[in-house]
């Protein structure tokens, strides 16, 4: 099963904003590699405010192997011009 993580600063992101999130990522990913969406899970973390120089956004995904190269790249694109 994919696992995505999004990790980002504290209270920055709403819980209204963070659900739009998983159900974005959840859309692509069932796009794109044809999966059912209860296969994907996606985990939202967040650090402390401050404990940074800078804010920071980051994304992770595990997948399974199998996936063709272009499929990849798809998903990659799509999930960089959302996140």
């Amino acid at each position: 099963m994919p696992l995505y993580t999004a990790i980002t600063e504290g209270d920055t992101i709403s819980a209204e904003t963070k659900a739009k999130i998983a159900q974005e990522i959840t859309r692509l990913h069932t796009s794109v590699m044809k999966v059912p969406k209860n296969f994907v899970r996606v985990v939202l973390l967040s650090y402390p405010k401050g404990s940074e120089e800078a804010p920071t956004a980051a994304l992770n995904c595990v997948l399974r192997s199998g996936h063709t190269p272009e499929e990849k790249a798809d998903m990659l694109q799509q999930l960089w011009t959302m996140f």
